[in-house]
């Protein structure tokens, strides 16, 4: 089986690193005509764990993507522009590893419905490192958690999402199947909205957030805001949740690590603020929650850009 990867960062490093690993599938990496990667002979995932792979393939022109399955973890800001690139695909399995929501809904209206898609997250926490092609990783913490949004009942398309447990397997130490795409998007984008906000507003990395009150008070307000909206759509966050996420941040290999968003911020680069935020507004508005903190988080983060 051949896979494809669209977007080799942090996390689509990190996935294509294990799978060139086990040399049990093919793997082709789609990437900018730009990046040094079209010249580097490997991969390295370095910190926690240490470990090189060959690289099988690179190419930089959608119209040569042919795995069967193929990876979508390229930032959500690119999704408008790639999307349209894969309408002429039929038959794969598209994985959007994305942050924030609504990308499945988005993709499903560019390609071909003899297509499946599933939209997976993980809260793995890896970066670039500053050699090419080397992806660091900070945590142990290894999962995915993900929903076929638009399955596709074919024999052939079965056959290949039947694969998905095994293949996530390979890249992940603690995988989960959910029935919908909110249960899937709810709880990481929490994390997304809170954390995010709270980083950029306050100049804050991992650790950082974890040691200042200002910050905790604030993603306290901003995660209570999607838990509430979270539940209308039948996914029950447990409060506790946020605060254990934050507590973990108090260790020393978080000092120097920011969210991608902030890093994105201080770069700056185009900021996720569509499917992180402004699709979360949507869902609030269409539940009739007001969500008055994560609105005015919105506004001092545009007040900063500008």
């Amino acid at each position: 089986m051949k896979i494809s990867i669209i977007g080799i960062g942090a996390i689509g490093g990190y996935i294509a690193t294990h799978l060139l690993k086990t040399k049990q599938y093919s793997v082709q990496l789609l990437v900018k005509p730009n990046s040094l990667l079209r010249s580097q002979a490997n991969l390295s995932i370095t910190g926690l764990t240490k470990f090189n792979s060959i690289i099988d393939e690179v190419i930089y022109d959608p119209n040569q993507l042919s795995g069967d399955i193929i990876f979508v973890t390229t930032k959500s800001t690119a999704n408008s522009t790639l999307f349209k690139s894969l309408s002429h695909l039929k038959n794969k399995i598209f994985i959007i590893l994305q942050n924030g929501i609504g990308a499945e809904t988005e993709l499903a209206e560019c390609v071909d419905s003899s297509n499946s898609i599933v939209g997976a997250i993980s809260n793995i926490k890896v970066t670039k490192g500053t050699q090419i092609g080397e992806i660091i990783l900070h945590s142990h913490f290894k999962n995915v958690v993900y929903s076929v949004e638009q399955p596709n009942f074919s024999s052939i398309q079965q056959e290949k999402l039947a694969v998905l447990p095994t293949l996530f397997n390979t890249i992940f130490s603690d995988v989960h199947s959910l029935s919908s795409i909110y249960q899937v998007r709810f709880p990481k984008l929490m994390i997304n909205i809170a954390c995010n906000a709270a980083s950029i507003i306050h100049d804050q990395t991992l650790y950082g957030l974890a040691q200042s009150q200002e910050s905790r008070k604030l993603i306290h307000l901003l995660s209570e805001e999607v838990r509430q909206v979270s539940q209308y759509y039948g996914v029950i966050i447990k409060e506790s949740m946020m605060t254990d996420i934050i507590n973990s941040f108090h260790a020393a290999q978080y000092k120097h690590v920011y969210f991608s968003m902030k890093q994105d911020f201080d770069s700056d680069l185009p900021l996720e603020m569509k499917h992180v935020f402004y699709n979360f507004i949507a869902l609030a508005e269409q539940a009739c929650i007001p969500v008055p903190n994560t609105k005015n988080a919105i506004l001092q983060i545009k007040t900063m850009l500008f």
